[in-house]
């Protein structure tokens, strides 16, 4: 059950918060940065917990006040890591975590703490075998994966990668919402089987698809979706470029993004701006033929994941955990980061073939089906946490941080 849902403090109170003795269900914490596309996950983590008996749940939405946005404010033109960005959130994250749990919100209330993503999490290497509490930390990326795979600086991560490495030592379990962030907590952290889980982002596939409507004819315009608020990040000014330059006689671009400046001088292209998420899914998804998003930097999009269960093939870059959603020449095709012309021959070949499309498109729902159920990830993940605290109970505290087995 779902004992309280707050934002940051409001409406915590001792007498808010679970038993003091450690009986019962299992007493869970969950602190949670609903940004970005987090803000699903949180949501689906306030579902699963709230039909647990043997949960007695807390969460609490972390969000972030005035000065707090300004301290961890990105500093432009510095990035791949040089402004200390994600450094800088986690070390005020420390510090206002670290004093909830010693006030208001007293880790000896909790058997068990669920913190996503780890970008918040440094505070638990300061409670870690010094309670009887278990800490369970979510992550989609590491800053090991940052460095390798999106060519941030090394000496600019290095203070994050320590940091890292504590709050993964001090864990005792990491809960990746991708496999391919779960790869780099064993091969560069060192993480045993033992102490790792996979919670994909997951999602029932809704009831409408371009399933729903035959394959369309040679002769008809196809539909190209893109969806993205990060609108540079997501390449989605070389998608439009890509389009007016090669298929904007014969194929509409549909444009979902609060950050896109809209042309009117670009032919055949609408514009939609921002869209409810229900909207988006049970509207205007089901009526597009391809999604496209030629990223530089994602780890496991959402917009991808949605627009599979949709019915829609996706053509996108060959990056992080998205090939684990998109099965190159099943489900959609894979173009190595940055390629334009691969992205345009990929997306060309399947405006050719309305029923390759379709095919494809019917392969996608199947895959969101059946590797990303949520009652199975998330299903997954509660049994876990009440595991994790039914095993604190009978250990009580620990001999030190990662405990004396780690």
């Amino acid at each position: 059950m779902n004992r309280l849902v707050s934002v940051n403090l409001e409406g915590v109170r001792p007498d808010r918060l679970p038993p003091v003795r450690a009986e019962g269900p299992v007493r869970a914490l969950f602190l949670t940065g609903s940004f970005l596309g987090f803000g699903t996950y949180h949501r689906q983590l306030l579902q699963y917990a709230g039909c647990r008996d043997d949960l007695d749940a807390v969460h609490i939405e972390l969000r972030t006040g005035t000065w707090a946005k300004a301290l961890g404010k990105s500093i432009r033109p510095l990035d791949r890591g040089i402004d200390q960005h994600a450094f800088r959130h986690l070390l005020m994250w420390r510090w206002v975590i670290r004093r909830w749990l010693r006030g208001p919100l007293p880790v000896d209330r909790f058997d068990v703490v669920h913190v996503l993503t780890e970008g918040s999490a440094l505070a638990i290497c300061d409670f870690a075998g010094r309670s009887a509490t278990a800490f369970a930390v979510n992550i989609d990326a590491t800053a090991a994966q940052a460095i390798r795979d999106f060519g941030y600086h090394r000496w600019a991560m290095g203070p994050m990668l320590a940091a890292q490495r504590r709050i993964f030592d001090a864990a005792d379990l990491v809960v990746g919402r991708n496999a391919w962030a779960l790869e780099s907590i064993e091969d560069d952290f060192g993480v045993s089987p033992e102490r790792r889980l996979l919670a994909r982002n997951s999602m029932h596939p809704g009831p409408r698809s371009r399933l729903d409507t035959p394959p369309r004819q040679p002769d008809e315009p196809l539909r190209v979706a893109f969806v993205g608020n990060a609108w540079i990040r997501k390449g989605g000014p070389e998608l439009v470029r890509l389009h007016q330059q090669r298929w904007a006689d014969r194929a509409e671009l549909h444009v979902f993004s609060a950050e896109a400046p809209p042309d009117a001088s670009a032919r055949n292209v609408v514009w939609h701006g921002r869209v409810a998420r229900e909207e988006l899914l049970g509207e205007y998804l089901p009526s597009m033929d391809i999604f496209v998003m030629p990223t530089r930097e994602d780890m496991h999009p959402w917009a991808i994941l949605e627009a599979l269960a949709c019915g829609l093939p996706v053509v996108s870059s060959r990056l992080a955990g998205i090939p684990e959603m998109v099965r190159h020449g099943e489900n959609g095709l894979l173009c190595e980061p940055g390629d334009m012309a691969a992205i345009g021959e990929a997306v060309a070949a399947l405006l050719e073939d309305p029923v390759r499309c379709h095919e494809m498109g019917r392969a996608a729902r199947r895959h969101v089906e059946t590797a990303y159920d949520p009652d199975v990830m998330f299903g997954g993940l509660m049994d876990r946490l009440v595991a994790l605290g039914r095993t604190v109970r009978e250990r009580g505290p620990r001999d030190g941080p990662g405990g004396p087995s780690r």
